[in-house]
């Protein structure tokens, strides 16, 4: 003041920010960020005004220095950050997992067709994963004959390229054999009609082959049919044959039972595992 300057003027001067200055002027260090600023400041605004700068940082010193850092002293009322912040984060990625696990259950039932008085026998883990590669979309071949039960009766092939109708002991043909009886000789295009006529059926169709462009994928209800043709024969994968209605070429066929792969041409029908 005696000088004639301002706080302004001495900023200008200085470089330092008007309120540290001010802070300085009134003694208020814990404006300041810390012991070596207030330091540092007090000797550059000393110099600037021509003043012994040495005996004011003395003075700061012995007043201050040997007294707790005012920004190292922890309120007294200060208590360790909790946990429960996230905890209760945890707690909601819980309860969401545990929410979308229910709804995938009941999503399933619902898909399966539980409660709704059907066998229980018929709900497996096969019948589970072809109903989840159904409402996928996917497009990967559902092996069901690969995890058979030991104890499933031998694999049964109605042979119909051949022209001979397979005989029980009396010597009369089969009733699959007088079904498939009409079809022509094997060979030329297909023309596939099946129909789920006796409850829900899971049916992936592919042109040629296991591998081949897929025809059709999904759960046929009963009572919907769907039509589907081939230059050669017709792949298909079957989850209940004795709820499948199948004409190839306008003549009806029977689909043997288990449930598994068959291959479908002019002259019949054949299992493949």
């Amino acid at each position: 003041m005696r000088r004639g300057l301002t706080i302004k003027d001495v900023e200008d001067g200085t470089k330092i920010r008007s309120k540290y200055l001010q802070a300085l002027e009134e003694d208020d260090f814990e404006s300041i960020p810390g012991a070596t600023f207030v330091k540092g400041f007090m000797r550059t605004y000393a110099e600037f005004l021509d003043l012994d700068a040495d005996s004011f940082v003395y003075e700061y010193r012995s007043a201050y220095e040997n007294q707790p850092d005012p920004h190292q002293i922890r309120p007294l009322n200060a208590r360790p950050r909790s946990n429960s912040g996230r905890r209760s984060s945890n707690h909601v990625v819980v309860g969401i997992v545990a929410l979308i696990a229910i709804v995938v259950l009941l999503w399933l039932g619902s898909s399966l067709g539980w409660g709704r008085g059907e066998e229980p026998a018929e709900i497996t883990a096969d019948t589970v994963t072809e109903e989840m590669e159904g409402a996928a979309g996917e497009t990967t071949d559902t092996s069901l004959g690969e995890i058979q039960p030991e104890t499933t009766a031998p694999e049964t092939q109605t042979s119909l390229e051949q022209g001979a109708a397979p005989t029980d002991s009396s010597g009369e043909a089969t009733a699959a054999a007088e079904t498939t009886s009409t079809l022509p000789a094997a060979g030329g295009a297909v023309q596939v009609v099946a129909q789920a006529d006796g409850g829900r059926c899971w049916l992936l169709a592919r042109d040629g082959s296991a591998e081949g462009e897929i025809l059709y994928s999904g759960t046929l209800e009963e009572g919907e049919e769907v039509t589907f043709s081939s230059e050669q024969a017709v792949w298909m994968n079957v989850g209940s044959p004795a709820a499948l209605s199948v004409s190839v070429n306008g003549a009806a066929i029977e689909v043997p039972e288990p449930y598994g792969n068959f291959l479908l041409t002019a002259g019949g029908i054949e299992r493949t595992s």
